[in-house]
């Protein structure tokens, strides 16, 4: 929990830092303050949700692009790197849009 507690607060600097206040922001505000409602020695555990049943079994062991992705976005923001925060977003963006599709179509 520490740990997810630190990231949301560093994600949360950058975000202000270079979008300002936007929606974004305010989505990863409300995630660092529900975080902050649980245990110090919780755990916390990241799901597909309903959208497991859309992925294999050896697809969902050995995915982490999206959380590397996303790391991706925040350290180009976080030094100034317009250009590869854009790069990382769209993957991030096109591998959500992908999934969210197949997930209409059945």
């Amino acid at each position: 929990m520490s740990d997810a507690r630190r990231r949301g607060a560093r994600t949360l600097s950058v975000l202000r830092r270079t979008l300002g206040e936007v929606g974004v922001v305010e989505a990863v505000e409300g995630l660092a303050r529900w975080l902050e409602e649980f245990h110090p020695r919780s755990l916390v555990e990241l799901d597909y949700g309903g959208l497991v049943h859309l992925l294999d079994d050896d697809t969902l062991i050995h995915d982490f692009s999206a959380a590397e992705d996303v790391a991706e976005v925040l350290t180009a923001l976080g030094n100034s790197d317009s250009e590869a925060a854009a790069k990382a977003y769209e993957r991030v963006s096109t591998r959500w849009r992908d999934i969210h599709l197949a997930e209409r179509a059945n």
